[in-house]
């Protein structure tokens, strides 16, 4: 009769430890196949975040051309983390709102705030009306986009994008590319992404 309910036993015994693998092993899993996959990855609207970039992509050093004057190379954006938007003229409304949801984003971060750079790409020659418009967003930096720039930056689209003008992107404090936002996407969700990687991470 003991013999019989041995197998019962030691299975009720085992249990635990196989959830407790399973349960551990999950996010190890996951991220091996988004890394192979090269891809990218959305929680969708119920997760408000935004695409993470796997793997994620590293800029390449370029020098690049101040709407105020002199030059910004990328890799001065080293050790902080930068918030980055790309518009042009034709881009309008859209533009001046991810300019105000980033200026809005970093005050956000609180005491975190310096820890935070913002970067606009600008993608035409419309320096005019960009330069008025900075008045209103103080300490963010705006470079002409040339193409070897937008190369140089790898911001290609994500499917959830379609084009990169008018998204927002994270680039981290090592220089990777490694979030992006479309058009549109609410600031909140942005800014608990970006106080997740702020309170997890010690650089920058």
């Amino acid at each position: 009769m003991s013999e019989a309910v041995k197998p019962k036993s030691f299975f009720r015994r085992s249990f635990p430890f196989w959830l407790m693998l399973a349960i551990f092993s999950a996010p190890f899993i996951a991220a091996t196949f988004l890394y192979e996959g090269g891809t990218t990855f959305s929680l969708g609207k119920a997760g408000n975040k935004g695409d993470l970039i796997s793997p994620v992509r590293r800029i390449d050093s370029v020098q690049m051309e101040n709407l105020l004057g002199g030059s910004i190379n990328s890799d001065d954006l080293l050790g902080k983390w930068t918030l980055v938007t790309v518009g042009s003229k034709a881009c309008g409304d859209a533009c001046l709102e991810n300019m105000y949801k980033m200026r809005q984003i970093r005050l956000a971060t609180g005491r975190e705030r310096s820890r935070v750079n913002r970067l606009y790409i600008l993608s035409d020659e419309n320096r005019k009306q960009i330069a008025t418009l900075l008045e209103d967003f103080d300490g963010m930096a705006v470079v002409l986009g040339e193409s070897g720039t937008i190369e140089a930056f790898n911001l290609k689209p994500t499917p959830w994008q379609g084009e990169i003008e008018g998204g927002i992107y994270i680039i981290d404090p090592m220089g990777n590319f490694m979030m992006a936002y479309k058009p549109g996407f609410e600031a909140e969700g942005i800014l608990k992404d970006l106080k997740r990687l702020l309170k997890l991470s010690r650089i920058g």
